[in-house]
């Protein structure tokens, strides 16, 4: 799995979490 897709679910993970 490439680290940049990994990152970019966390992020997304991380924005909806949060809002």
């Amino acid at each position: 799995v490439p680290i940049a897709s990994v990152k970019q679910h966390l992020m997304k993970k991380g924005i909806e979490v949060r809002m």
